[in-house]
């Protein structure tokens, strides 16, 4: 398959026809009876579907997979988000399409919340950190029908979800969107083991020296790496 990927109209081995065409939605596709996977070649990704018949064809759609790295930090406690980043992947690779928001949460910060995360109510001022409210429409339209990665998604999903009734707005699962979490991930490939950001980045050798705190940017760039070394197989001819 690899070989005919770029080639419109190509016949392979026992006359199987390979066509490279644009794709449709995949639940049209398999309401037309169609088995279906993913192809990753290189830096594109394929959508190839096994059309029913005698002569065995094989359809090559051309596919954008797209989803949305997610992270947010809170206050300790309490249901306030302070810092947001959401970094786009598309086809398994990260775009420049970011969002990257902190944000005040008209409360006191603890200093045990300040040490994790590095933020104060005093940094946040000086970053002229908005309210939730104020840019909470602009992160449900990032997230709008995207897929989620997440480490801990209930975690966060949670307190978005908090966040969007407050305001009025739809809830992430209300927006549409498909949560993929990691940590779940993580248990069940590595079960009885830390499956912590930290120890997957340590699992699969990714370098992670400019975390000194667990701010939501950098925790996304290393999510974004350990969901790639966590699915590498799913995507491999």
């Amino acid at each position: 398959l690899q070989g005919l990927v770029r080639q419109p109209h190509a016949r392979g081995r026992a006359g199987c026809e390979v066509l490279h065409q644009h794709v449709g939605r995949p639940q049209e596709l398999q309401q037309r009876g169609l088995g279906l996977r993913v192809l990753h070649v290189e830096r594109q990704a394929f959508l190839v579907a096994v059309e029913p018949g005698e002569v065995g064809r094989l359809a090559l759609y051309p596919l954008v997979v797209a989803a949305r790295v997610i992270k947010v930090e809170r206050p300790g406690s309490g249901d306030r988000i302070v810092e947001f980043a959401g970094l786009e992947m598309v086809n398994r690779h990260l775009t420049e399409q970011n969002l990257h928001l902190y944000m005040h949460p008209e409360r006191d910060m603890p200093e045990e919340a300040a040490a994790v995360h590095g933020l104060t109510i005093k940094v946040l001022e000086e970053k002229n950190a908005p309210l939730f409210a104020n840019v909470g429409r602009e992160i449900a339209d990032f997230l709008r029908g995207a897929e989620l990665i997440i480490h801990n998604a209930k975690f966060d999903v949670g307190f978005l979800n908090m966040e969007f009734e407050r305001m009025g707005l739809p809830t992430v699962e209300a927006l549409g969107c498909k949560i993929t979490d990691t940590l779940a991930m993580a248990r069940a490939m590595f079960p009885g083991q830390k499956v912590s950001l930290d120890a997957l980045c340590s699992r699969f050798e990714i370098e992670r020296s400019k975390r000194v705190y667990h701010g939501a940017l950098i925790d996304c760039e290393l999510l974004g790496e350990v969901y790639l070394a966590m699915t590498r197989g799913q995507f491999s001819l």
